[in-house]
């Protein structure tokens, strides 16, 4: 492509509506620039109504949302948090943050999220060697917007008795029998990150069960002080609240939440027909989901026959200047985490490893123009033809 390369094509990047600047204008007018303010609050009402949750507490990040969730749920030293490993590393971070310790569970082969059964092998596993009174947490995770199979992860859960927590930091507007996810736990998390479907530049949502909670979470997330003339702290807590000015952003971007989802499904779409031209041999997978939810589709994620084939794709697409993500190494196989639990029903390997070797995430974002799929197909048309070559 020589030296003039086009701008790049990044796999999600924000997308404005045009209604951002008006939003920001507003809340500099008002001199609202403090940490809170009423768009904060609007925000968080928005967030409610959207997920038909009871209170949402809008945070800096995801991360925190999490944190705050497992601090509310009294996670500490010693107590285990049970997650899948096909995640972004910052579910674990957050259990490693109450010094608690997280035990990976492998990952089911429709969606690719926590599978049920092995859940309860963890479970039952753990209860055999005495330490079930240690599990004072499930942390269930939608990855890339697709729901976990929710019937079986709530019924486990109360089976047993172990709270609930979702991230669903990728799956705003993501569905499971209709419902919201982030709203089968005794807590959820979203998040605003720059990536995601709608974005604050930075932030996230805490979802809670009621206003109880919520005025426990605001506590924590605003240095926990008490009211009190000296403003005295009877605990350690964090700065977590997410400021006014951005969420004026996620007031504007969530009104646009359903042509977003419905854009990022016609790239789903777009990608299927292209595919559907390979010969059977080199033929890819996709990301499926369980007949009761219903994803936000915010990331394609495509799986090929051989880890050499994959890498030919992600090299041809940076060929052409296009962002092609790898999936997620399992948190497991990470040196931070190395060493920690993980249940799989292999002996060697995982299906986690087998999406992190074989996976892309190709470029979902909702405003990707009709030059842009041109230079994404010319690029996968390379990569094809170099697999070919090598048949």
């Amino acid at each position: 492509m020589g030296d003039n390369k086009p701008s790049r094509i990044y796999h999600s990047p924000p997308d404005q509506t045009g209604s951002e600047g008006d939003s920001i204008k507003e809340v500099l007018a008002s001199n609202w620039i403090a940490p809170v303010g009423p768009h904060l609050l609007e925000f968080e009402r928005a967030i409610e109504s959207f997920s038909e949750c009871s209170r949402a507490l809008a945070t800096n990040s995801c991360t925190a949302a999490l944190h705050l969730g497992l601090e509310l749920l009294n996670i500490g030293p010693e107590d285990i948090v049970l997650l899948p490993s096909h995640s972004f590393i910052a579910s674990a971070h957050a259990v490693s943050y109450c010094r608690a310790e997280p035990v990976f569970i492998d990952s089911e082969s429709v969606s690719g999220n926590m599978d049920p059964d092995l859940l309860v092998k963890a479970i039952q596993t753990l209860d055999h060697e005495g330490a079930l009174s240690r599990v004072k947490a499930i942390m269930v995770v939608h990855a890339y917007g697709w729901p976990a199979e929710m019937d079986r992860i709530t019924e486990i859960s109360k089976s047993y008795g172990i709270p609930l927590i979702e991230d669903a930091a990728e799956s705003l507007g993501a569905k499971w029998r209709g419902k919201s996810t982030g709203t089968f736990g005794q807590f959820g998390a979203y998040s605003f990150n720059g990536n995601k479907i709608i974005t604050t530049s930075g932030g996230g949502a805490l979802l809670c069960p009621n206003e109880v909670s919520y005025a426990q979470a605001l506590f924590l997330a605003t240095q926990a002080k008490e009211p009190a003339p000296e403003g005295m702290q009877g605990r350690v807590g964090y700065n977590y609240r997410l400021s006014n000015v951005l969420a004026a952003l996620g007031t504007a971007q969530i009104k646009t939440m359903e042509q977003r989802m419905d854009q990022r499904r016609a790239n789903r779409e777009r990608y299927r027909s292209y595919f559907s031209g390979w010969t059977e041999e080199m033929s890819v997978q996709f990301t499926n989901g369980w007949a009761h939810g219903q994803p936000n589709y915010w990331m394609t994620n495509v799986f090929f026959k051989k880890e050499r084939w994959r890498s030919t794709v992600e090299s041809a697409l940076e060929e052409w200047n296009i962002e092609g993500r790898r999936i997620w190494k399992p948190i497991h196989l990470k040196a931070s985490y190395s060493g920690s639990r993980f249940y799989s029903w292999r002996e060697t390997g995982s299906v986690a490893q087998d999406l992190f070797e074989l996976g892309t995430s190709l470029p979902s974002g909702s405003s990707l123009s009709d030059p842009d799929w041109k230079r994404i197909f010319h690029a996968l048309d390379q990569a094809k033809h170099e697999i070919e070559r090598s048949l």
